[in-house]
């Protein structure tokens, strides 16, 4: 298994697919523990930063995927608050996200989230979509499981294991 053996010294930002693999059952158990590990280390540095649109992203696959409760779902979501600062953003973020989509050819809510990061002084984003996020100039993007496959997305279950849910597959 691939041991995370590097941080940025940088505040970054925790893509949302990083967030889901370390809370939801999968299959590929190693990418699922450096998932944690990830998550437990940028707590620990206070480096760690969340967009408004990662908890979006985030209700939305685990209400799809999972039979998680209201509860349960709140949980997760307060620890995420507790553990990272969130970043906001504007209108303007989103018309200048147009203009990223079209220059990169990115997809929208890739490119919000870059101009969120852009805004904010954010330069460093830890994601599985290091392809198009580099892409980005003044954006590095650093894909904690290079070598690892792609996982299936399963049951909810909290980076201290709230509980482990049913899938709705």
């Amino acid at each position: 298994m691939k041991k995370i053996d590097y941080l940025s010294d940088d505040n970054c930002l925790i893509d949302t697919s990083i967030l889901l693999i370390a809370n939801i059952d999968v299959a590929d158990k190693d990418q699922q523990k450096i998932a944690q590990e990830l998550i437990d280390k940028l707590s620990l540095t206070g480096k760690g930063c969340l967009s408004i649109q990662n908890y979006v992203e985030f209700v939305n696959v685990v209400t799809r995927k999972t039979n998680a409760s209201i509860s349960e779902l709140n949980k997760v979501l307060s620890y995420f608050r507790d553990l990272f600062k969130t970043l906001h953003y504007c209108e303007n973020e989103v018309f200048d996200a147009v203009g990223l989509c079209q220059k990169y050819k990115l997809h929208f809510f890739d490119a919000l989230l870059a101009q969120a990061m852009l805004y904010n002084n954010i330069r460093v984003i830890y994601t599985e979509n290091d392809k198009d996020f580099n892409k980005i100039p003044g954006i590095k993007a650093i894909n904690p499981f290079k070598r690892i496959r792609k996982v299936n997305l399963g049951k909810l279950s909290s980076p201290k294991k709230i509980s482990s849910l049913k899938s709705n597959k």
